[in-house]
């Protein structure tokens, strides 16, 4: 390429090649655009070095260090600086995010993409879409209300580690919200205001609400 293009951090893209081997696909701002409960995509590479370096890598890692990647916050501390983070290795099934506007989602993550700015979720659930399937009810968006951090302004909910650790989630052994989770896994999720009166919604909140033994009234209240 005879002129790189610039990138979004003001530096020249690299020219030249990578072995793809090194490139593990990554969820950057995949879910800005995607709002399905399940993420069947990827909009980025991370690359991730457990070894040496090959030849046509050195060059790339060279370009990164004209740059000044390697002077940044983060890898500053790495040794070498281009090793990757404890997160940039593995990915898991469950991902929340930190920060919540109108539209509320618990990302399944099935593909273990590599994953930016979530909240990594590690369970023992032997299948993991009942689990997701209870996060994304809304009684749990009540609960996210509720314990969430809203003194950010502009409407935006701050969730940190703390209060997901203060979350008290249940064992959901219930085949019931997996069939429920099914139907809604793949569509976007709408704004909350509109997302309560999707059916496949209040099919999937029905299961939640019978196994809590809820009145009709608290049912509504809960909406």
């Amino acid at each position: 390429i005879e002129n790189p293009a610039i990138l979004e951090d003001g530096t020249r893209a690299f020219s030249g090649e990578i072995d793809r081997t090194f490139l593990r696909p990554l969820i950057k701002n995949y879910t800005r655009q995607n709002k399905s409960i399940e993420i069947g995509g990827f909009d980025a590479f991370c690359l991730v070095i457990n070894d040496k370096p090959s030849g046509l890598l050195k060059k790339y890692i060279q370009w990164g260090e004209t740059q000044g990647y390697d002077q940044r916050s983060v890898t500053r501390l790495q040794n070498p600086w281009y090793r990757p983070t404890i997160q940039m290795q593995t990915g898991v099934e469950v991902l929340a995010p930190r920060s919540f506007g109108e539209t509320f989602v618990i990302y399944s993550n099935p593909a273990r993409h590599l994953s930016l700015r979530f909240y990594r979720l590690h369970h023992k659930y032997p299948n993991s879409q009942q689990l997701v399937g209870y996060l994304n009810s809304t009684l749990y968006i009540l609960f996210l209300e509720t314990l969430g951090n809203k003194s950010l302004g502009q409407g935006v909910l701050d969730f940190f580690m703390a209060d997901f650790l203060r979350m008290k989630i249940p064992i959901v052994l219930n085949s019931s919200v997996e069939r429920a989770y099914e139907q809604m896994k793949n569509r976007d999720i709408k704004p909350i205001f509109e997302e309560i009166y999707e059916t496949d919604r209040r099919e999937l909140d029905g299961i939640i609400f019978d196994a809590l033994d809820l009145t009709t009234g608290e049912r509504d209240a809960v909406y």
